[in-house]
């Protein structure tokens, strides 16, 4: 046999051993043939490994995981949803806002609480003093219902508090976070009242009566030459608020307008925003409740 014919031999001998034993069966140092179990190991594992690595990227990662199901799609909506629901347009409005008018003097006309059936009078010609009175029925104030029979502070200085709160502060601006709150102050300033004193009635039948707070021929301090009359009325049900001016003397400017319980929200009456105005006969403002 030639020397090529030897070697082409030995060479198919040598392939067909590792066809048959080679991926199971590996060779020590001394060219004896190890145990069947070595091998497979190494050789199992880098084999077997790859397609599950290769079935992890792409089953947990790459699609199902990861890209769509619970990042891009899931998660986003449920932003988009609160921004719409919570904040545009469920919110609204605040509840509780008044929107001001000027109606005419046929609209509202003036009352004279001093002549009504059952009025009350007290504090005549009277510095600096309050009185508590009862609410005849029940009034949504700045988004508040304040049940029949709160009391409501009435002063001697042309305002009152529906926070029921003593005191009789002679002047002040609305809105302002300073004590008194829940002000209403048709003429707030250092008034006297007159020889009638304050006087409160309740007009006409339920659900329609109006509570009037009036003070009638009042002055300002230390001088009684003007003849103040002027009052506030309350609308049962709607919750309207009207500033009524009859005979307005020698009137002077003072604070006109409301503010809430905490006096961080209210509107002045005065025009142009101007924190004081005077009031002219047959002046009226109202305060309308918006939803």
């Amino acid at each position: 046999m030639s020397r090529f014919a030897l070697l082409s031999a030995f060479a198919a001998a040598f392939l067909f051993a590792g066809c048959t034993g080679s991926r199971h069966r590996g060779f020590g140092n001394d060219g004896a043939v190890l145990p069947r179990d070595s091998g497979p190991a190494g050789d199992a594992g880098s084999v077997d490994a790859g397609p599950r690595g290769d079935a992890g990227v792409f089953d947990a990662g790459g699609f199902d995981a990861g890209g769509f199901d619970a990042g891009s799609f899931d998660a986003g909506p449920r932003g988009d949803a609160g921004s719409v629901d919570a904040g545009t347009y469920d919110a609204g409005p605040p509840v509780g806002g008044y929107a001001p008018s000027a109606p005419s003097a046929a609209t509202v006309p003036f009352i004279d609480a001093c002549a009504a059936p059952g009025h009350t009078a007290f504090l005549p010609m009277t510095d600096d003093s309050e009185m508590a009175a009862t609410l005849p029925f029940a009034f949504r104030y700045f988004g508040v219902l304040l049940p029949a029979g709160s009391p409501i502070n009435v002063t001697t200085n042309g305002w009152i508090g529906m926070d029921g709160m003593t005191g009789h502060t002679l002047s002040g601006s609305v809105p302002s976070p300073s004590t008194p709150n829940a002000v209403i102050a048709p003429h707030w300033s250092d008034d006297y009242t007159g020889p009638t004193g304050i006087c409160i009635a309740t007009m006409g039948t339920a659900p329609n009566r109006t509570w009037v707070v009036a003070w009638p021929h009042s002055y300002y301090c230390c001088s009684p030459g003007p003849d103040l009359n002027y009052e506030v009325i309350l609308h049962e049900t709607t919750g309207v608020i009207d500033f009524a001016y009859d005979v307005m003397s020698m009137a002077r400017d003072a604070t006109m307008g409301i503010e809430d319980q905490t006096g961080a929200v209210g509107l002045n009456a005065c025009p142009g925003g101007a924190s004081t105005c005077t009031p002219t006969t047959g002046q009226r403002v109202r305060f309308t409740p918006t939803p």
